[in-house]
């Protein structure tokens, strides 16, 4: 397993936990199986280098920062995604969520994602931070 050959090289991981559904991810990034991957990644990024830890100047030193881009139509895709890390990692985790999805290259074959975020997602998705803990990060206005 690659990630634990990285266990005490890497001070600071800073994945994406993009889907919380096989399909989904299937159809927009034909990608097989993302889900069990993902977490078990996830999983162990967060046993090697636990919760972010910064200096005085707020320079990362060490510990896990995870993306999650919000996606169109796709709200319960969030939810899931944010229950995952909170009950299996910690709320307390460093959390980076985006807005900044664009509808380019291959959206257009997908008429729920081919669109900009809404404002009603993005409060929806700012509520789900509080819905379950998160206060450690940050997020990008819409």
């Amino acid at each position: 397993d690659i990630l634990r050959l990285l266990d005490g090289i890497v001070d600071v991981y800073l994945p994406d936990a993009k889907y919380a559904s096989d399909a989904i991810a299937r159809r927009y990034s034909k990608c097989p199986n993302y889900v069990a991957h993902n977490r078990a990644a996830l999983k162990e990024m967060f046993r090697q280098a636990g919760l972010l830890q910064t200096d005085v100047k707020g320079i990362a030193k060490r510990g896990l920062i995870v993306r999650h881009l919000i996606l169109p139509n796709n709200l319960d895709n969030t939810r899931k995604v944010l229950e995952f890390l909170a009950r299996d990692l910690s709320p307390q985790i460093s959390l980076s969520l985006m807005t900044q999805y664009l509808p380019i290259w291959g959206a257009p074959k997908y008429r729920e994602i081919n669109r900009r975020l809404n404002r009603t997602e993005f409060e929806e998705a700012m509520n789900l931070l509080d819905e379950f803990g998160f206060e450690n990060g940050w997020f990008q206005e819409l």
